[in-house]
C-alpha cells in the first residue's frame, strides 16, 4: 500500500511540474516589434471592413518575414487571438464562421498544390487530378460562402524554394486573382523566412498589394537590457522560479550568440533552462541549467559549450555538430 501511495505521489509532482511548464510555455513576451505587428494587422482589418462597405485599397495583403526562430508564427497568432474581427462569431443564418483561414504553404510548389492546401483548410478534400480551373472556381466560392475573409499562410518561403522561374510567376498571378475576388475582399498574411522577399521581386502588381514588415534579429549592443527583463520575467514572474546566475557571467549576451539572434529561440532556451532546474526539484535557474539546454540542443563537446566556457564568443554555434562528429571521429 505504501509503495502504491508513493507512485501516486510521484506521479501527482509529475503532473503538477508538467502543468507547471505548459502554462510557461503559453506564456507571451512582448517585443519591440510588437506595436508594429498589432498595427500592421490592425490596418489589414480595416482595410477588410472597408473593402465590405465598397471602400479600401487595393493592398490587401501582409508579408512577415524572419529567420527562422525569430517568433513570427507565434506573435502572429497571439495578436490574431486579440483581434475581435478575426475571432469567430454566429452569423445571421446562426452558423459558426471563423473568418480566418489557418494553412501551412504546401512544400510541392505548384498552384493546383496551393489551391488543394486551402481547400484541405476549409476542410474540403480535393485530387491532383481536378483541373486547376475547377480547384479555383470550387475554392473561391468556399471562401466566400465559409466567410474566410483573412488566410494565414505560414512557412511561405515554400512559395519560391527551389522553384523555377516560371512556376513562381504563375503562383504570384494566382494569388493576386485571389485577391479580387467580386464581392469578396480576401485578404492574405504571408509568413516566412528571407528567402520570402524573393516571392515580390519581379511583380510590381503583387508588390504594390502587399505591405511588409521585417522581424529584427537581436542587437547584442541593444537587446541585452530586453533579455535581461525576459529573463526575469519568465524565470521569477512566470516560473517563481529564483535567478542564480551572476552578471559577469553575461547570460545575455551568451543567449544572444547561442540563439543565432533570434528572439524566439532566446525565450525557448530560457524557458528549457526552466525546466531543467524544476526536473531537478531546484528554485534556482543556474548558467549550468543553459549549459544542459545548449548541449542537447547542438550535441556539442563540453569545451565547445557556449554557457560553460570562459571565451564564449569565440564559439561559433553553428560548428557545434561539426565539432562533436570530429571528435567522434578522431576516437574510433
Amino acid at each position: 500500500m505504501a509503495n502504491v501511495l508513493a507512485e501516486l505521489d510521484s506521479q501527482t509532482a509529475f503532473d503538477r511540474v508538467l502543468a507547471e511548464q505548459i502554462r510557461m510555455r503559453q506564456h507571451y513576451v512582448n517585443t519591440k516589434v510588437n506595436p508594429v505587428l498589432r498595427d500592421r494587422l490592425n490596418q489589414l482589418v480595416r482595410n477588410a471592413r472597408a473593402c465590405l462597405n465598397g471602400g479600401g485599397m487595393k493592398q490587401r495583403a501582409l508579408v512577415i518575414i524572419g529567420e527562422s526562430g525569430s517568433g513570427k508564427t507565434t506573435s502572429v497568432n497571439h495578436h490574431i487571438a486579440q483581434i475581435p474581427e478575426m475571432q469567430p462569431y454566429v452569423n445571421e443564418e446562426g452558423r459558426l464562421i471563423d473568418p480566418v483561414l489557418r494553412m501551412d504553404t504546401p512544400g510541392t510548389n505548384t498552384t493546383k498544390s496551393f489551391a488543394i492546401a486551402m481547400l484541405a483548410g476549409i476542410g474540403i478534400p480535393a485530387s491532383q487530378r481536378a483541373s486547376e480551373f475547377e480547384l479555383y472556381a470550387i475554392l473561391k466560392h468556399q471562401l466566400k460562402e465559409q466567410g474566410k475573409l483573412f488566410v494565414l499562410a505560414d512557412e511561405s518561403q515554400h512559395l519560391v524554394r527551389a522553384a523555377q522561374i516560371k512556376t513562381v510567376e504563375k503562383v504570384q498571378d494566382v494569388l493576386k486573382n485571389l485577391m479580387q475576388i467580386e464581392g469578396w475582399p480576401l485578404h492574405m498574411i504571408f509568413i516566412g523566412t528571407p528567402a520570402l522577399e524573393k516571392f515580390l521581386q519581379g511583380d510590381k502588381q503583387l508588390a504594390n498589394r502587399c505591405r511588409v514588415l521585417m522581424l529584427p534579429q537581436l542587437d547584442p549592443a541593444k537587446d541585452s537590457d530586453f533579455l535581461e527583463r525576459t529573463l526575469k520575467e519568465i524565470v521569477v514572474d512566470v516560473g517563481g522560479l529564483n535567478m542564480g546566475w551572476k552578471e559577469s557571467e553575461e547570460l545575455p549576451q551568451r543567449l544572444i550568440r547561442a540563439s543565432f539572434s533570434c528572439t524566439g529561440t532566446a525565450i525557448q532556451y530560457i524557458q528549457e533552462a526552466c525546466f531543467r532546474a524544476m526536473d531537478e526539484g531546484k528554485t534556482v535557474v543556474k548558467i549550468k541549467h543553459f549549459a544542459k539546454v545548449y548541449e542537447a540542443n547542438t550535441g556539442c563537446n563540453k569545451q565547445d559549450n557556449l554557457f560553460s566556457v570562459v571565451a564564449w564568443e569565440k564559439i561559433k554555434p553553428e560548428n557545434a555538430l561539426q565539432e562533436f562528429m570530429k571528435t567522434v571521429e578522431e576516437s574510433e
